[in-house]
């Protein structure tokens, strides 16, 4: 019996997200990527398996909704499109868990999604003129 690493696990989670996905379109619903997993080399827990009814980006726009006021943002920012590396990326969130990088964009191309700092996300200001809540008021990162 093979030993758990994170190179199973990534092949693992590729299986359970293909599967969870075909089982909420099955039942009309949506499933929401972003489940953990925690493993030792014996064996690994999933947590965070979410589904909802209606569409991911209904789902997306109401958690944006939901945190926007508390990162300073205005709701009109869903979506905006940045550029990193070479990349374009749309703002879709907040991570609240991630007191660091809480601030969630996912890249257009592919839809990987990548987290910034306050910091980083600060240096594209210029992207959402007149969107921000507050725009000499640095942006929080929770850390505080």
């Amino acid at each position: 019996m093979p030993k758990i690493s994170k190179r199973l696990l990534e092949a693992v989670r590729e299986d359970i997200n293909n599967a969870l996905a075909e089982v909420a379109q099955k039942h009309g619903l949506t499933f929401v990527e972003g489940f953990k997993i925690g493993y030792t080399e014996d064996e690994f827990k999933i947590s965070g398996a979410q589904f909802i009814s209606g569409g991911l980006l209904d789902y997306e726009r109401s958690e944006f909704e939901r945190y926007c006021e508390s990162y300073l943002i205005n709701k009109e920012c869903y979506l905006e499109t940045i550029f990193y590396e070479g990349k374009e990326y749309e703002f879709i969130g907040f991570d609240p868990s991630k007191r660091k990088f809480p601030y969630k964009f996912r890249q257009k191309d592919s839809g990987k999604t990548i987290f910034f700092t306050a910091s980083a996300v600060e240096k594209f200001r210029d992207n959402f003129i007149g969107k921000w809540k507050l725009t000499e008021v640095p942006l929080p990162s929770l850390r505080d």
